[in-house]
């Protein structure tokens, strides 16, 4: 059974004890052997691992990488029997299932699923440190004492700085949404229909006048004629009528042109 694929992930649990007890270096530097594969001849001798509690080298024996496949559940079994090299084709859960059976395995407290300590995590902080300490820790997958002690103290500072930006984050509350904004301009109101009884009224009595003007212009008209007929002797009542008709029809025109201009 190749073993390189469940190496990183056991390396991630000694990882997590190694952030609870960062004082001790030498935890830290061995966190690096996550992203580090194994080969085969050297997961049957036994794999390594730092172990903060004595300073010892628990082994993988097959026999404890047997025991974890039995124990895990069936699905994730057959996930690993799919794709025995490749980690990144497993599930977030079989990972975790994986590298607490195996923790448990080897002694050690199962990892605490809400350790902030995550695979993705880790994998930042492999790419966020100098290029020289990576190839410090690919070059000693196996032995964390070769590792440089500035490498040892930028790892620990890293993932320190990744913890704390990720419990802000996490602790952030959550933004309010803002209130959208209209797109364009806002439709207007329908106008409310003017009061129009104050122009009514106007025009009502710009036609009063009118009608009273014409009325004493007839008065005045009828005067004149009466006056003239005493004058001049009788005039002839036919004649008379049909002039003052024709006037008078001739005023209501003129009368009704000004109200319909005074009301347009």
């Amino acid at each position: 059974m190749n073993l390189r694929l469940w190496t990183a992930l056991l390396l991630l649990g000694a990882a997590n004890i190694a952030y609870d007890v960062r004082a001790e270096d030498d935890a830290m530097a061995d966190i690096a052997d996550a992203s580090i594969e194994v080969d085969e001849g050297d997961a049957t001798e036994g794999l390594h691992s730092f172990d903060e509690r004595n300073g010892q080298s628990p082994q993988i024996s097959q026999e404890v990488f047997a025991q974890m496949m039995e124990s895990i559940s069936p699905e994730c079994r057959a996930a690993i029997q799919e794709s025995p090299e490749d980690a990144s084709k497993l599930s977030d859960e079989c990972k975790e299932e994986v590298q607490s059976t195996l923790h448990r395995l080897m002694g050690g407290k199962p990892r605490d699923p809400n350790d902030p300590l995550t695979p993705e995590v880790f994998d930042k902080m492999m790419k966020i440190i100098p290029d020289d300490c990576r190839a410090e820790v690919e070059a000693n997958p196996n032995d964390a004492a070769k590792i440089s002690d500035r490498c040892k103290r930028r790892i620990q500072s890293t993932l320190e700085t990744l913890l704390a930006r990720q419990k802000k984050k996490a602790e952030a509350p959550p933004k309010a949404e803002e209130p959208t904004k209209p797109k364009g301009k806002q439709r207007r109101g329908k106008k409310e229909p003017k009061d129009n009884t104050s122009a009514l009224l106007i025009v009502l009595g710009f036609v009063a006048t009118a009608i009273a003007g014409v009325v004493g212009y007839a008065y005045v008209l009828n005067q004149k004629n009466a006056a003239l007929q005493g004058a001049t002797g009788p005039v002839d009542r036919t004649t008379q009528k049909k002039v003052s008709k024709h006037k008078k029809e001739k005023d209501m025109r003129r009368q009704q042109a000004a109200a319909a201009a005074s009301i347009n």
